[in-house]
């Protein structure tokens, strides 16, 4: 075979084999369950209608709507949705993809729905133009998903983050991280609330069918049938048990406030519809999971040592500092790998919820589903405040571990001048003790020369006395008899006393009069 040629015809192979499968499944379950009905109910030709029955339920599942007065169907059923998305990757991988079988069996797709639209006997709502638009998302995605990681685009992504610095490739792997968690939990808790409505509403359901005219077999097929729209009532269960809520038209509404279904039509699905919430405190722990979820994988990435790392230091990093560069970038990165994450929440969770809306009339059940700003709100709005606490925690942290850090440091400088102003006081009274006894000791040295001065005096006044002097000699001073000057000697007993009282600077007794009297 031609290497040109082969890669258009495995694409064409993979549209037409995943088709045939598909076809050959819904036709076998249809005619299985219209021959059940025949069989109870006592009609006759039921199973003729299999094939268009087939060909319906195929542009259905694609979103096409469907119209059998007074009967309108535009809710889209998932489930089958989901399962031909997953049977076109599977034919994709089992015989090759390429680019060039991608447009060729997207050909092959539009020609095969096409021809089913043009020769369906049940209505569409929509033109043949976005018949063709709808069923070719549907097989790009399926076959997409198993093209794109055998071509060069995933080692282009990584190459072109393997460029990034280390901190922001950490960044950009956080944030499929924590929206696979958070999905995973989200798909967990809507199939758990599910299940409760179910086991809650079977016995309510299982009445219903005789009302209604079913037998064992058609409630068993009926019931099976209804899990194609499981996702659907997945989506709703979610925004109902986080505080969101949905509506079937404007007949009755659900929330944890308020629902009942008692004046909906007799369909057994409707059945399951759950009650309101009696206790306020189990619809507020309902409506802060969302928080509370974010909250915890916020925390274990903020403080994880393989991811954030955000209350820990490098050996380079001043622990006095709080604001530096390193600090603003280890809380920035997580700061953008949350807020990424509440941008990608607030683009698929929308989608996800109108995708899940339609109607089953023109009339009063002109809309089903959820609000889908009102549950956007009730999802989004608690996983974004989650993310904030987990980012604002360990900021906390860190500003009241310098705040005690700074504490204790001032604490401790307080105490070492305390010390040193003690000591120098100390030394101060020494000096202080020392320079008084030292004019002590000035003050006895002084009183000694006092009395030796006078001791001299009255010598000289003796032995004055003794010779006889005239009264002449004895009024006038001797330093007038021989001739000095007639002024009072400067070194007289009182004089000679204060000079000796006299101290130096350095502590030592300057006394020069002592000397010059001996």
């Amino acid at each position: 075979m031609n290497p040109r040629i082969r890669p258009f015809l495995t694409g064409m192979g993979s549209a037409l084999l995943a088709m045939g499968l598909y076809g050959i499944a819904l036709s076998c379950y249809n005619a299985l369950m219209l021959l059940l009905v025949s069989m109870e109910e006592g009609g006759q030709g039921l199973t003729d209608f299999s094939v268009p029955l087939t060909k319906a339920v195929i542009l259905y599942s694609q979103g096409v709507g469907l119209q059998y007065p007074p009967l309108t169907l535009t809710i889209m059923p998932l489930g089958l949705t989901v399962l031909l998305i997953v049977l076109i990757r599977a034919c994709a991988l089992r015989l090759g993809c390429s680019w060039q079988g991608y447009v060729a069996g997207l050909a092959s797709w539009l020609a095969v729905h096409g021809w089913i639209a043009s020769t369906s006997s049940v209505g569409t709502l929509d033109s043949m133009a976005v018949i063709e638009l709808k069923t070719a998302v549907v097989f790009s995605i399926g076959y997409l998903i198993a093209l794109i990681p055998r071509t060069g685009l995933p080692s282009l992504v990584s190459d072109s983050v393997g460029r990034l610095d280390q901190p922001f490739r950490r960044t950009l792997r956080q944030v499929p991280t924590a929206l696979v968690i958070i999905a995973a939990t989200f798909t967990l808790a809507s199939l758990i609330t599910v299940i409760v409505w179910a086991v809650l509403g079977w016995n309510d359901m299982t009445d219903m069918f005789p009302a209604i005219g079913m037998e064992r077999g058609s409630a068993i097929m009926t019931t099976i049938a209804y899990l194609i729209w499981l996702p659907n009532l997945m989506l709703w269960a979610l925004s109902w048990v986080f505080g969101g809520g949905f509506s079937i038209g404007s007949l009755a509404s659900f929330s944890l406030w308020s629902g009942s279904g008692y004046s909906l039509p007799s369909l057994p699905l409707f059945a399951l519809f759950p009650a309101p919430v009696g206790q306020d405190s189990v619809r507020i722990t309902l409506m802060v999971l969302p928080g509370a979820l974010t909250f915890v994988i916020g925390m274990w990435m903020m403080l994880s040592p393989k991811r954030f790392n955000a209350l820990g230091r490098n050996e380079n990093e001043d622990p006095a500092a709080l604001v530096s560069r390193t600090m603003i970038w280890r809380f920035a990165h997580p700061a953008m790998a949350f807020v990424a994450v509440i941008v990608v929440m607030s683009v698929v969770l929308p989608l996800l919820m109108t995708i899940s809306n339609g109607s089953l009339g023109s009339g009063e059940l002109a809309h089903i589903g959820v609000d889908v700003a009102d549950s956007t709100r009730a999802l989004v709005r608690p996983s974004a405040l989650g993310f904030l606490a987990a980012w604002l925690v360990p900021l906390i942290i860190v500003c009241a571990r310098y705040g005690i850090r700074t504490l204790i440091a001032r604490r401790g400088s307080a105490g070492t001048s305390a010390a040193n102003v003690g000591t120098a006081k100390d030394g101060t009274t020494s000096g202080t003790d020392g320079t008084a006894s030292d004019i002590d000791v000035m003050s006895d040295i002084g009183n000694m020369t006092d009395t030796a001065s006078a001791a001299a005096d009255r010598e000289t006044g003796a032995e004055s006395f003794g010779n006889g002097p005239t009264s002449s000699d004895h009024l006038v001073p001797r330093t007038v008899q021989s001739g000095a000057p007639s002024t009072v000697d400067s070194k007289l007993p009182s004089e000679t006393a204060r000079r000796a009282r006299v101290v130096s600077s350095d502590g030592i007794v300057d006394n020069p009069t002592i000397k010059e009297d001996k």
